[in-house]
């Protein structure tokens, strides 16, 4: 059995004049793609095939075509579709963030789910881009199998037309791209071309699928699973040269005849047993590769390239520009307004990266202004609401403020005044008693080499502590703390054992 793996790639970048470029997208591209499918779908059910569709694409025709949501909604109920997962915001988060990575492909996969009523165990990450590492992360997250791009210098001698197992991994499966045969269809090869008349009965080139057929079957010998990745805006491109009639006349000949099919993500990644295992460790994409070798100077150590952003954002501007982006990423968390994390979070697409020396790093910069300065109102605001919080609960008397609030350092302590006090004792569990009771003190610690100040607060109002008060001061100056309590009238008579109190306080004071 020869197996075709058919995948459309739809993306829209976001930009100043969105909706006119959006329309234009529209009309000539995803109208007539969602016809083709519609189309074939009618035809016959054997047409299966794999759908790559970022998050932006989706919030940009929710907000300017929501007919073709619901269009794709019936393509995706009669089935046979594989709709493939990947980080809803179009990132390269996977390199800078894998916390961040992970939120995007939870809050794509719950989009899904809330939108077409489908859970996804394929996972694709933008422009096709993978390796060892970005695999790993897969198979921990749930995922079954992953779309790559070109991996040419990877699989050597070896065909693309296989089912791999990623290196490293229990049971996640690769599917690598046919870089040869896509790129044949998508640059409109001079070896597939034939002349035709249009209908204005002029002679132009047009893409022609018997002469495709023929390279088809030669790749076949090299395996037999065949995956062809193209990007949607294809339709647009390719359109003057007949690419729809191209395709329509692909997916019949490879859904009528007995020892053929088309299959989508999934299932190509049963279509038949992994027939090795592949290690990635220089990153790939559908872009195409690269010597990592500059010419006339020394060779770059491996490790300086393994697990690397592709080499096409790998410049110091593209770098710098990323890490920009992700740098604000824990100030924009810490604010927890949901409306600054999804704009701080457009900036992660792909494109400014892309475009980073043209226009990405005034856009980026303009916009990460922006958003500090949104951040500062945000602190401003839940400062507020903090404390009006607080209010209300003090206020209702579900908080309890105590009634002395001590000074920093502070501890409690009780002094016995009828016990001669050693010079430099530790001890703190003296007793303040005499005759006529206890009076508890509380007095300040002391820092080594500080000029003690005498700070003592009475926890009492009793006529015993008054008298207190009244030996120290006259023993020497010191900061009394009175208890917050209407105090008591003094006893005008005094006995005996009160004035041999105080000279017992005076004595303890110059001691």
């Amino acid at each position: 059995m020869r197996v075709i793996q058919l995948c459309f790639r739809l993306h829209f970048r976001y930009c100043d004049a969105a909706e006119e470029r959006y329309r234009l997208a529209e009309k000539e591209i995803y109208q007539p793609l969602f016809a083709l499918i519609e189309r074939n779908q009618q035809k016959t059910r054997n047409f299966h095939f794999t759908l790559m569709i970022s998050g932006p694409w989706l919030e940009m025709t929710e907000k300017y075509a929501p007919n073709l949501i619901e269009r794709l909604k019936k393509i995706i109920t009669k089935g046979g579709v594989e709709l493939v997962a990947e980080p809803y915001y179009y990132s390269l988060a996977i390199f800078y963030n894998e916390m961040e990575m992970a939120e995007q492909t939870k809050l794509y996969l719950e989009k899904v789910k809330s939108r077409f009523g489908v859970e996804r165990r394929i996972l694709a990450l933008p422009e096709l881009i993978y390796n060892d590492k970005i695999a790993k992360w897969a198979e921990e997250f749930g995922f079954a199998g992953m779309l790559a791009g070109d991996a040419s210098r990877v699989l050597d001698w070896r065909s693309a037309n296989h089912v791999y197992e990623a290196a490293g991994c229990q049971y996640l499966r690769v599917l690598f791209e046919n870089v040869y045969l896509t790129q044949m269809i998508e640059h409109a090869n001079a070896a597939i071309l034939s002349e035709k008349r249009d209908e204005m009965g002029r002679m132009c080139q047009v893409l022609d699928f018997k002469k495709f057929e023929k390279y088809l079957d030669l790749e076949f010998l090299r395996g037999r699973l065949v995956n062809l990745y193209l990007d949607a805006e294809l339709i647009m491109r390719q359109r003057q040269r007949g690419v729809i009639k191209f395709l329509d006349e692909l997916i019949a000949a490879w859904t009528e005849a007995e020892d053929m099919k088309m299959a989508n993500a999934a299932e190509a990644c049963v279509a038949e047993t992994p027939a090795a295992e592949v290690s990635v460790r220089q990153t790939i994409s559908c872009l195409g590769d690269e010597v990592v070798a500059l010419r006339g100077c020394l060779p770059i150590r491996l490790s300086d390239i393994e697990y690397q952003l592709p080499w096409w954002v790998n410049g110091v501007t593209q770098k710098q520009l990323g890490e920009k982006i992700y740098k604000l990423r824990r100030v924009m968390v810490a604010s927890e307004d949901e409306k600054l994390m999804t704009d701080y979070r457009w900036l992660m697409q792909l494109d400014y990266q892309k475009g980073a020396v043209e226009w990405g790093m005034k856009v980026v910069s303009e916009t990460i202004d922006r958003l500090y300065t949104e951040i500062e109102e945000v602190k401003k605001r839940q400062a507020v609401e903090i404390s009006r919080a607080y209010t209300k609960k003090r206020d209702r008397g579900d908080i309890d403020t105590p009634k002395f609030v001590p000074a920093d350092e502070e501890t409690e302590i009780k002094i016995n005044f009828g016990t001669k006090r050693t010079v430099g004792t530790e001890s703190k569990d003296l007793h303040a008693s005499d005759n006529d009771g206890v009076v508890p003190v509380r007095r300040l610690t002391r820092r080594p080499g500080v000029v003690p100040e005498r700070k003592i607060s009475v926890m009492t109002d009793s006529d015993e502590a008054i008298d207190v008060i009244e030996a120290l001061q006259d023993a020497e100056e010191a900061e009394i703390i009175l208890p917050e309590v209407e105090k008591k009238p003094k006893k005008l008579a005094r006995d005996g054992a009160k004035h041999r109190m105080r000279r017992v306080i005076k004595k303890l004071v110059i001691e």
